[in-house]
């Protein structure tokens, strides 16, 4: 099921029909993040993976590069329309709350 719900973001994304949230604006506009184009291309054109799923709220956390290598996720919702949450550098915003590749999220410490 992921590779097919990744293949409808990239397809939605290509066709026009994929929608940016308010949210999604709002973080381009106040810490670094990946832009439209650059969440098309690791949609598209990258090898994403969804390294985190959320089924009852609709949603998936992908992980995917850029063409310079720059790590990115994007938090993305496939109800009731194929969306972008957010999109973040995690090695910008949250290093340490990650495994050395993104993929993994580490123990909070908080919980220890």
């Amino acid at each position: 099921m992921a590779g097919e719900l990744i293949a409808a973001f990239c397809e939605a994304a290509r066709s026009g029909e994929l929608h940016f949230t308010p949210h999604y604006f709002l973080r381009l506009a106040t810490r670094p993040s990946p832009n439209e184009l650059e969440t098309i291309f690791i949609l598209c054109e990258d090898a994403p993976e969804i390294i985190e799923e959320s089924p009852e709220a609709y949603r998936c956390l992908i992980w995917g590069q850029l063409r310079n290598n720059e790590i990115a996720h994007l938090l993305c919702e496939y109800w009731p329309a194929l969306a972008v949450v957010t999109a973040y550098f995690p090695a910008l915003t949250e290093p340490d709350s990650w495994s050395s590749d993104f993929r993994l999220r580490l123990k909070s410490d908080l919980l220890e």
